[in-house]
């Protein structure tokens, strides 16, 4: 509100109160916590597919083929007004994630041996998205079903191969794996807060001047707000109840 991205009296009108309730549109990121809340739900249904410890590769296929039937689906009978508030929208990254988790004893080997695929598909599927969503972002009309099957495969490969080089680098960088485990332990807090600070330093100090004056700026920008966004986030670890209030843990 004290940004301005909304009316303060949008707070006592129900309808809206109940429409940022409903689809999380209060402010950006705060659709995934019901994201969240639904696949707290789903995920339980998945574990008999779990169990057939499938592989990741036949995994990745028939998630991807579901989540194509999600969007046709969409398309033709839900037409949600926000797909990205509802959890089948990410259909292809939670079966991915089933079937990574059912096989985990057997990732670190598996990502080993089609690291290099992995990151031909990776590559190739961020060269799909990016051009796209900067398009986006500008205004400008970009294809739905060429925007959304490059933005699904690309978070999704993503997400694997960071859990990949995670599991690769734990023997390997102590002091990395120290980081990442600071980090991580507040990841919640980081991703809901860091917007915040984003907002308020675009607010207080616009990026301007020459463009590597703009990109450093921006680059230290982005790493103060993570880092501050961390460090609220282990305070809050001293403070329980209010941490359990406000973020749910």
């Amino acid at each position: 509100m004290q940004l301005g991205l909304r009316p303060p009296e949008s707070l006592s009108d129900p309808a809206k109160v109940g429409f940022y309730l409903l689809y999380g549109k209060a402010s950006y990121h705060l659709y995934f916590l019901l994201v969240a809340l639904q696949a707290y739900l789903l995920i339980p249904l998945l574990l008999p597919l779990a169990r057939l410890r499938l592989s990741i590769w036949t995994m990745f296929g028939l998630g991807l083929l579901m989540q194509m039937a999600v969007y046709e689906l969409n398309l033709r009978w839900f037409n949600w007004t926000y797909p990205g508030s509802q959890v089948l929208w990410y259909t292809l990254p939670l079966m991915l994630g089933v079937g990574v988790v059912a096989r985990f004893d057997d990732f670190a080997a598996w990502f080993k041996r089609y690291f290099w695929l992995l990151m031909a598909l990776l590559l190739g599927s961020a060269g799909a998205y990016l051009p796209l969503a900067v398009s986006a972002m500008q205004g400008q009309r970009v294809n739905n079903l060429h925007y959304n099957l490059s933005a699904w495969l690309f978070t999704s490969l993503c997400a694997v191969c960071i859990c990949g080089a995670c599991l690769l680098w734990q023997q390997k960088a102590l002091w990395l794996r120290g980081v990442v485990a600071w980090f991580g332990l507040v990841s919640l807090k980081v991703y809901l807060l860091h917007p915040a600070l984003l907002q308020l330093a675009e607010r207080w100090w616009p990026p301007a001047g020459p463009e590597g004056q703009r990109l450093a700026l921006v680059g230290l920008i982005g790493g103060l707000a993570l880092l501050v966004s961390a460090l609220l986030g282990h305070l809050l670890l001293r403070l329980p109840r209010l941490s359990l209030f406000l973020f749910g843990r």
